[in-house]
């Protein structure tokens, strides 16, 4: 949960992960604040064919230390380093 901060330097609140089948990556464009959090859903990927099944997040890109798909709005936008 993101609870604060400017885009791309958020604050986060707290992280948390599953095992799930077909994850999809959710990407807010907003930080949040101390008083309405958001929660933001990263598909983590070592290569591309990893977001083969996240059709909207087509890219294997480098966000915050880890390799998520991302879409091409939020490749492009956000200048990352993509495999």
């Amino acid at each position: 949960m993101l609870n604060g901060g400017t885009v791309p330097n958020c604050s986060v609140a707290s992280l948390s992960s599953q095992c799930v089948a077909k994850c999809t990556s959710t990407i807010s464009l907003t930080c949040g604040s101390t008083t309405k959090t958001v929660t933001d859903t990263l598909h983590m990927c070592a290569t591309p064919a990893d977001c083969t099944m996240d059709t909207g997040n087509p890219n294997c890109c480098l966000v915050h230390g880890y390799y998520v798909c991302v879409s091409n709005i939020d490749k492009t936008l956000g200048g990352l380093t993509c495999q």
